[in-house]
């Protein structure tokens, strides 16, 4: 019989809990082996205990607390990085000469680490499936474009040249991998991106296959009259200082004001510095910061309505039957979010907040969003917006996803 032999690697517990449910449906269906790779320096998650969590076998990849993937940090960071290549590389190769994938299934192509791990694994004769998990344009959070961008806009300068800034190397591999996307509307983005358009395949996203048993398995909310107003951050590191940012935002005449009526919390994004973010919001001594550990979904009931940027936090609430609310700093849609700003806002149709927005005309918003007659309209228009965009709602991504492995795989 044959056998999938898929090496995974993801840098967050929710994007773990994707993966466990392709494994999962995978070994249901076909003879399956997994070995998961992590790194618990991601975000300062501990990836590790996700994979344990769902007995799912782990390699740890050792590296410095200096030596992340991730585009936040410094030039001198990108140097240590090559000093390590070597002893991951080695690690890479004995992991492919000893366990002989046929699959590697990564979920995060942004990173110097995960651009390491495609190359080794492409040298190798191993295929590329890449499970979309955000609407991140892939080329804008490289860590030397973000940098670009942040030194530009200091200086006054607000430009952004798309799909210039990736390697040669990354621009190949890109043309070979088999893309597991959200929606059809992505279509574009991912050809833009450099990948290819026959490999492209609609499959919802297998995260939100939990969220759809979750939400089935719960009865309505009742609508509270003290209104529990949930922040959720996206974790835009190097974009937090700079005037009209989301915190700033909150921090200021919006935020006092809205904790005068409803209480208010903020889930911070996985690895952020909670003193950090508690200065940050020094005004709003009454915020409460909740517990970021858990699945989102798992206790977003608990809240009356979510206010963010950009982000699947704002579409799990809203599957999960909380309302949304889109937050956009008008001083900052120079950079590439304006993208996914308008998707939540324009395309899907979230009720948006603007931060140039009249007091009033935002509070307005705010409590027409949190009001169960006008939510309930909204319901319908949004869920059939969202099928274009992050595919069916139906509980079956990861049996899709697993069978278009086996078909690359053995052709079958």
């Amino acid at each position: 019989m044959k056998k999938l032999r898929i090496v995974s690697i993801s840098p967050t517990k929710y994007i773990v809990e994707a993966i466990a449910s392709i494994i999962e449906c995978s070994k249901k269906q076909y003879k399956t082996e997994h070995v998961g790779l992590s790194c618990d320096l991601w975000y300062g998650l501990n990836a590790t205990d996700t994979y344990v969590e769902n007995n799912l076998r782990v390699v740890n990849i050792p590296r410095s607390s200096c030596v992340r993937s991730s585009w936040w940090k410094t030039a001198n960071v990108i140097d240590e990085f090559e000093l390590e290549k070597c002893h991951i590389i080695k690690l890479l190769k004995k992991i492919i000469n000893d366990f002989k994938p046929n699959v590697l299934l990564i979920s995060d192509i942004e990173g110097s680490l995960e651009e390491l791990i495609m190359n080794v694994f492409d040298e190798n004769g191993v295929k590329i499936f890449y499970v979309e998990h955000g609407y991140g344009f892939t080329d804008y959070f490289s860590f030397s474009v973000r940098k670009k961008i942040i030194m530009r806009m200091k200086k006054g300068i607000a430009s952004f040249t798309h799909g210039t800034n990736v390697s040669l190397a990354i621009r190949n591999i890109r043309k070979k991998i088999i893309v597991c996307s959200f929606g059809e509307i992505n279509y574009s983005r991912l050809l833009a991106d450099g990948f290819a358009r026959d490999n492209i395949v609609v499959t919802g996203f297998p995260y939100f296959d939990k969220i759809y048993f979750k939400a089935k398995s719960l009865a309505k909310t009742p609508y509270n009259d003290d209104k529990k107003i949930l922040f959720v951050s996206t974790g835009e590191y190097m974009f937090r200082d700079l005037p009209c940012s989301f915190y700033e935002f909150i921090n200021g005449t919006f935020g006092k004001r809205l904790s005068e009526k409803h209480d208010l919390y903020l889930r911070t994004k996985p690895g952020e510095n909670v003193d950090y973010v508690k200065n940050k919001l020094a005004n709003l001594n009454c915020l409460h910061i909740v517990d970021n550990r858990s699945a989102f979904y798992e206790n977003i009931n608990d809240f009356d309505l979510v206010i963010g940027e950009s982000s699947n936090a704002l579409v799990e609430a809203f599957r999960m039957g909380v309302p949304a609310v889109l937050f956009i700093s008008q001083e900052l849609r120079s950079l590439p979010r304006i993208q996914t700003d308008f998707l939540f806002s324009n395309v899907i149709g979230f009720s948006t907040i603007k931060s140039h927005y009249p007091i009033d005309k935002i509070f307005h918003i705010i409590e027409s969003a949190i009001s169960k007659d006008e939510f309930s309209e909204q319901s319908l228009a949004i869920a059939k917006r969202l099928i274009g965009v992050y595919g069916v709602f139906d509980g079956k991504s990861a049996d899709r996803i697993c069978e278009i492995l086996f078909q690359c795989c053995f052709g079958e």
